[in-house]
């Protein structure tokens, strides 16, 4: 029996696009001891007939078909179906840059003893790869080969790039969280944290395909969005690792700011909720031992999204009494009183918030519910 080295833990989900260009680099790796996991995740195109026919051909190429149930469900299947000493995963729109991957990162894992080895990364787009990284993404390079400390590192992003100990996954329950959106970084964290160290080749292992993804984000990948951050925020206080911590403050007011933006103006209280929980997780001594990416000082404490929504609340509020004042739909003396519950009520909220540094999420959230229901009952008594 073919002792496998490594399981590649393929989800796929209408792909018949690209899943052939993904196959064929996985194929043709010089590592010839891999088994290939392709979970079809309910596709309605022709995708799972093209996997059918690789299987065919290379009984390396192993299918689980399963009910749609998103990428996390797909990648944790792969994870209790993989016999390989070690797992890696790829999109099935992504391939691998040349054939000596795997090979590579295996021989670097064994001969140093590592739970976990990686590469550098690139993207892909109109035939034009991009390996040259700045700024937030500057982590994505390794220059030199060698074992890192996570803790010297503290990077959340390109997973896809690395090889998993399997039995340490397994053993520590170390699987994707069920989310829609961002539920790749906090995977890698955990795994990170638990291994404490990886070994680290400046070779680039992956690519990235850019250009025909949907960006549309619902309610719910919103949501879930929030959920993968908190889960970031949490570990990285809780282990203190500052530049992550940093860096995960950071990206509620980047690229994901205009998602979260359109859901809180539309009232979504539960997002609402996640938001006041993310602020609780917020360790502002960690903060400080790292500058790159503290919060701007106007915050206080708030996240961005929330310091916006309170302020247009505020707007909202005003514009409401001039308009209810303007038509007459109240009397003066229940104007007088509406307008006091509508402008005390976000400069509450703010103090609320700023209870909730305090005194955590659970205190704050039984003084709101009295200190709400107490001031709007005595303003309209």
């Amino acid at each position: 029996m073919v002792n496998i080295k490594i399981s590649v833990i393929i989800p796929v989900y209408n792909m018949e696009l690209f899943i052939s260009n993904c196959l064929d680099s996985v194929i043709y790796q010089t590592l010839k001891e891999i088994e290939i996991i392709c979970i079809n995740d309910g596709s309605t195109d022709a995708s799972y007939e093209i996997l059918n026919e690789y299987a065919d051909k290379d009984n390396r190429v192993k299918i689980i078909s399963q009910n749609n149930q998103g990428v996390s469900y797909a990648r944790n299947n792969g994870i209790n179906a993989a016999n390989g000493e070690f797992v890696c995963f790829m999109d099935p729109d992504d391939f691998y840059p040349d054939n000596t991957v795997l090979y590579n990162l295996y021989v670097a894992t064994t001969e140093n003893k590592a739970l976990i080895c990686g590469g550098s990364w690139s993207s892909y787009l109109n035939g034009r790869v991009n390996s040259v990284y700045s700024g937030e993404y500057v982590d994505y390079t390794f220059h030199e080969n060698k074992m890192l400390n996570y803790s010297e590192y503290q990077y959340d992003y390109g997973y896809q790039r690395f090889i998993y100990n399997l039995q340490m996954l397994k053993i520590n329950n170390i699987y994707f969280p069920a989310y829609l959106r961002f539920q790749d970084p906090p995977f890698f964290v955990k795994a990170m944290i638990f291994a404490q160290k990886f070994y680290a080749i400046t070779q680039i292992t992956y690519r990235y395909r850019l250009g025909h993804q949907d960006y549309n984000w619902s309610k719910q990948k919103t949501e879930d969005l929030v959920r993968g951050l908190i889960d970031n925020l949490r570990m990285s206080k809780e282990t203190g690792l500052e530049k992550l911590h940093a860096i995960t403050v950071a990206r509620f007011s980047g690229n994901h700011l205009k998602a979260i933006m359109k859901y809180l103006d539309e009232r979504d209280s539960f997002l609402l909720y996640l938001l006041i929980l993310a602020n609780s997780q917020i360790d502002f001594d960690l903060l400080s031992k790292y500058n790159k990416y503290s919060m701007k000082p106007e915050f206080g404490f708030l996240l961005e999204p929330l310091y916006l929504f309170l302020n247009n609340y505020a707007d909202i509020s005003k514009k409401l009494l001039d308009k209810t004042r303007e038509l007459n739909v109240v009397s003066a003396s229940r104007s007088y009183r509406l307008g006091r519950i509508l402008t005390w009520f976000p400069r509450k909220l703010r103090g609320l918030f700023f209870c909730l540094k305090k005194k955590g999420l659970i205190y704050t959230i039984k003084r709101l519910k009295y200190t709400f229901v107490k001031h709007i009952y005595s303003e309209i008594s």
